[in-house]
Formats: C-alpha cells, structure tokens, sequence
C-alpha cells in the first residue's frame, strides 16, 4: 500500500483506537476513509462498521451512511421506528470508495458512481453482498415513507478517495458531470454532491474528528452578563438570520447534529408549535420573530472574541431544537429578511452547570423522565461506576457523546455509549434481545421503568456493556465470524444465564453483586469468553434456533433460546 508517511502515521493511530490492527491494509484504509469523511457531517458517536460495506459483492461501495433525522440508521426497524412517529422527516444519504493509489482513475470513478446509481434504483441489476444489501433494504424502506419527505427530498454525497494529488484534470471532471446529470435525472434527490478525496483533504479530515465543533460569527447587539461562578462567561443578545446559520449549519448548508444535550427531538413542521413560528416568519413583519420567540440557548466549553467576532467550540444547542430547524428549513424562502433570533451564549467546562442549564431552559414545557436519561443522578453514578471497575482491559461509559474523543488514551473500542448500554443490558438483564434490534429510543420507551431506574444497582449496567464490549473485539478479531453479528444481542443474553447458572436476583438485591461477578470472571479471560460465545452459537444452531432477520425479532424464539441455557427459564421473571 504506497501510503506517505503522515498518512500512515495517521492510519495507524487510527486503526490502534478502533482494534483494526489485525485488519489487512486496505480494510484499515477504508474503515479510515470511511471514519475521516462522514465525521464532518455528523457528530454524533459511531464506530466505522456501521457504515463501511467494502468486500465481495459491494456495487463498488466502501461505505454508505444513512441518517434520518440527524440519526444513523442501521436496520430497517430502525426506519419503521422513527419514521412512524415522526411528522415529517429529513434523509440523507452518503457513499463512498476508496483506493489505495497514488492518482484517480476515470475507469474507478465511473464504476463507483454507477454503482451508486444501481444502489439508488429500486430495481438494480448489480451482484450484492450482505453488507450492501443490507443498506439497500434500509434505503427502500425509507422510500416508504417518502410522504413525510415533506421539507426536502434526501440529500446525496458521494465521494471517491484515494491518496493521490487531485489535479483537477479536464477529463475526471466531465465524469463527474455527466454522472451528476444522471443522477438529477433519477428525481430522487434535492442535492447531489460529487467530489474526489486527495491525500490533503483526507489528512485535514481525519484531523477534524479529533478536533471539537466549531463556529465563527459577529455577535454585536449583545449584553454581557456579570462573573458567574462557574461560568466563563455568558452573553445574552439577537443574532441576524446570515450570522445564525453558520452556528447551526456546516459549509454546505447542512443541519449539524448539535442538538445531542437537547431533551426533545425536532418535533417535525406539523407540529403545533413549529408551525405558529413557521407562520410568524412567513407573516408581514417576520421582524416579530425576536419578541414573540422564546429564543436559543447554545452551551460552549469555550469562547473566544476577537472585536464583533466570536468563536465557540464544542458546543450545542440545549434549547431552541424546534426553532433552530425551522429556520433553517426556510433560509431559501427567507433570503436576507431582516430577521433577528434571540440567543443566549453560554460558556463553561462545567458538566454540572451544563446540565442545569439544559434542564431550566427545557422546564417551560411538559418533559417526561425517558427524555432527561442523560443528565439525571443514575447516569451520572453510571459514568462514575465504570471508572471505578479496576478490570483490564478497562471500559468508559459515554454519558455524553464524544466525550472521550480528545483524549488519546482512551481508545474508541473502550467506550460504551447509551446506545450500547440500553440494547446489552436489555438483552442480559430484561430477557428482551428481540428488541435490541429496534431503534434504542424505542426500547428505552418499551422498558421506561425497567432501565435507568434510580433504584438499580450499577453492577448489571457495567456487566452488560463490558460484555458488549468485549465480544465486539472479538468479532473485530475474526475470532467470530461477522455472520453471527446480527445474532449478538440474543448470544450475550444466552451466555449470562449460561454462566450464572441460577436465576437472576432483583436489579436492586445486594446479591446481584456476586451474581455478576461470576459471569464477569469469564468474560475478562477472553479466550474462555470466545470459548463459550462458540459454545452457544452451535448450541442454539444444533438446537434449530438458528436466527433469521424474520426470527431475531420473534419473541417466542428468545424464549427458546433462554430455554436451553437456564436452569428453570418458565419461573424467572
């Protein structure tokens, strides 16, 4: 692989944060493309599995990235999830090749983009592997609900990288054209980006992703508030409609996913709310906008000012999601209307004051307990847990999303987030494996009073994901084929009442301490772990309980299952 050495640098940091180091070459490099590119776009916490396709049979795709509402999906319960509720949504769609080469070939390119545009059909006449299809069938369910597509159509980016020189040749450009061209002519999609990833670039976006969100706007009819303990300082003002966007949008226009402390979700136009807001912008005097709404409150871990400027990084949204997506939904029809938008700048290191903050400006409005799960005292206590379990090698819980990020000793394979945390303990200790296939907001809803409770022991928590955890390595490693990766949550369940070999005590009993110790023994000797996942995949194969996409879902199937490795399954529970 004619890597240069600052890219090799970069590849091997990479792949030693993510497991891949045992990984061929070229498997590294388009996990790296794949992590590099689509971190720009989206904030939030994934691990590079969730979109890389590369193999046999992948239309000439390396990877594809789809969001719903600022959400990465992964299954088509995912899309069914969402989507249902959902008044209105916003897709997006993005892919990717790369290469190796140290310059761009027209032939390479064409076939990516062909590929694309056979994924894109609904009929399409390329082989396809597991992996792509599997993205395939999330994109035709989403088709399904292209009726709530009712703000845009889905935006599309697609990029071919390699670690050549991009010259700009006349040539690769008409390709680039011509296979845009083809593409509006599907009628698919409101956007269509075509662009070549060079060494440069890809360097500059690998280095973003270690970097925090940042913005730069003039910010000069203010008021600034007093010393404030714990806080570095905070300012209160309007902000034109021009200067707001680039808090709220990347380079290309886009919504960033900024909105992760926020307590609700975008509630979509047809809410109730968003269209009196819709309405005030679209009336006579949209200069109204800025006495009869309530406003933004954006949180920083700092802020710099330089004159009428100013930059923060590392920030979010905690209130204002609806009124932020509105807007920016209609910045087309707002063109430069003399609107301005209340917003309160806030900027602290505090996690403490962070969450206070959040919570105050969210308590106008009716919020259940499910939507404040990641500032309330459990999750706090659970972080804390985590870092207390000397256990090697050891495991972070990711209260908030890319926390851990800037901080080089931690590798990302270490750190289970809440979605991770929600579907293994609700496999392991909720029996429910069936439902860790769904959107984890979902089971979260499904189980409120069963996950998170103030009342439950830490222990469960921690054993769940640091079984996640490790059987992730070890399907990193190959030391368990992918095909049994779809089967996870059911296999974590099995293996716990395997090796507990009793019933499970009350999340609250003192007894659940030493009942999972006694599985956590196993799982920290990680050839005796791997030996018993073996064992419970060919049990549950010789048994015929072999899991489809149809079975995974199948109650009835989990109970089986749960059968063949508990001492008395009917009792429990």
């Amino acid at each position: 692989m004619a890597l240069d050495v600052i890219t090799k640098n970069n590849l091997n940091e990479f792949s030693e944060a993510f497991g891949f180091e045992g990984k061929k070459d070229w498997q590294q490099f388009e996990h790296f493309v794949n992590y590099s590119i689509f971190s720009e776009s989206y904030r939030s916490s994934f691990k590079p599995e969730q979109i890389t396709t590369g193999g046999g049979n992948d239309a000439a795709i390396d990877g594809v990235a789809i969001t719903i509402n600022s959400k990465l999906i992964s299954s088509i319960e995912e899309v069914d999830d969402i989507c249902s509720d959902a008044t209105s949504i916003i897709v997006d769609l993005l892919f990717t090749q790369s290469k190796t080469a140290t310059s761009f070939d027209g032939a390479e390119i064409g076939n990516f983009l062909d590929g694309v545009l056979d994924f894109c059909s609904p009929g399409g006449s390329r082989p396809m592997g597991e992996s792509i299809t599997k993205k395939k069938e999330i994109w035709l369910k989403i088709i399904e609900y292209s009726a709530k597509m009712i703000e845009r159509l889905p935006n599309c980016k697609c990029y071919y990288a390699c670690v050549g020189k991009w010259q700009g040749d006349a040539h690769l450009e008409s390709i680039f054209s011509q296979k845009h061209a083809l593409f509006e002519s599907f009628g698919l999609f409101h956007s269509i980006t075509i662009l070549p990833i060079d060494k440069d670039k890809l360097r500059s976006l690998y280095q973003k992703t270690k970097a925090a969100v940042e913005a730069t706007f003039v910010f000069n009819k203010k008021i600034t508030l007093p010393a404030i303990e714990g806080i570095s300082e905070a300012h209160f003002g309007v902000i034109p409609l021009e200067e707001f966007k680039k808090i709220i949008c990347d380079a290309d226009g886009n919504v960033m996913n900024i909105f992760e402390d926020n307590i609700r979700d975008f509630q979509g136009d047809n809410n109730a709310v968003n269209k009196r807001i819709r309405s005030t912008l679209n009336s006579e005097n949209p200069n109204r906008f800025s006495v009869l709404n309530n406003g933004v409150t954006v949180v920083a871990s700092s802020m710099t000012p330089l004159g009428e400027k100013y930059t923060i990084r590392d920030y979010q949204i905690v209130n204002g999601c609806q009124t932020s997506n509105v807007i920016a939904s209609m910045f087309n029809e707002l063109g430069e209307a003399d609107i301005s938008i209340p917003i309160r700048i806030i900027s602290t290191e505090n996690e403490e004051v962070k969450a206070e903050i959040t919570f105050a400006t969210n308590n106008q409005t009716e919020v259940k307990a499910v939507q404040l799960e990641s500032l309330n005292e459990f999750q706090k206590g659970l972080e804390a847990h985590y870092s207390s379990v000397s256990i090697n090698p050891p495991a972070y819980y990711e209260r908030r999303s890319q926390q851990y990020n800037r901080d080089p000793r931690i590798k990302k394979i270490q750190v289970v987030n809440i979605e991770n945390q929600i579907k293994s303990f609700a496999s392991m200790f909720l029996d429910a494996p069936h439902d860790a296939v769904a959107y984890f907001g979902t089971i979260r809803k499904k189980h409120e009073d069963k996950i998170f409770n103030p009342d439950h022991r830490f222990e469960p928590y921690f054993l769940s994901g640091y079984a996640f955890m490790k059987l992730e390595n070890l399907f990193r490693a190959g030391l368990i084929g992918n095909e049994y990766k779809t089967n996870r949550y059911h296999i974590l369940m099995a293996f716990k009442h395997k090796i507990a070999e009793v019933s499970t005590p009350p999340l609250n009993s003192k007894k659940m301490t030493d009942h999972c110790q006694k599985v956590l023994d196993v799982i920290v000797d990680t050839d005796k772990f791997k030996e018993e996942i073996l064992e419970i995949i060919s049990r549950i194969e010789t048994n015929g309980y072999k899991l489809t996409k149809d079975r995974i879902k199948s109650s009835s199937v989990t109970e089986n299952i749960k059968y063949l490795f508990t001492p008395n399954p009917r009792s429990q529970k």
